[in-house]
């Protein structure tokens, strides 16, 4: 049993693979202010950043519709009180 509930976003249901660097930055500001207080702490970026399927390279460098990549973007969640997932 987990001592506390996962809760978290996941941006396949809102955007599918047309996400953007910008859909999450602006998502990340509306989570921590609006659902963190209500227990979200996950911030999960699903398909459609990565540079493309099958080899794990491809999976962990981001493409062009994320210009400051994963490392910035992550460090951006964080500093919004949330933790990234991809």
């Amino acid at each position: 049993m987990w001592p506390h509930p996962v809760v978290g976003w996941c941006s396949w249901f809102a955007f599918f693979d047309t996400v953007t660097e910008s859909d999450i930055t602006r998502t990340a500001d509306v989570v921590s202010e609006v659902l963190a207080p209500y227990g979200y702490e996950y911030l999960q970026i699903d398909d459609g950043y990565q540079r493309g399927t099958g080899l794990p390279d491809l999976w962990l460098n981001a493409n062009e519709k994320f210009p400051s990549g994963l490392a910035a973007l992550a460090a951006y969640i964080r500093g919004k009180g949330l933790k990234p997932g991809i």
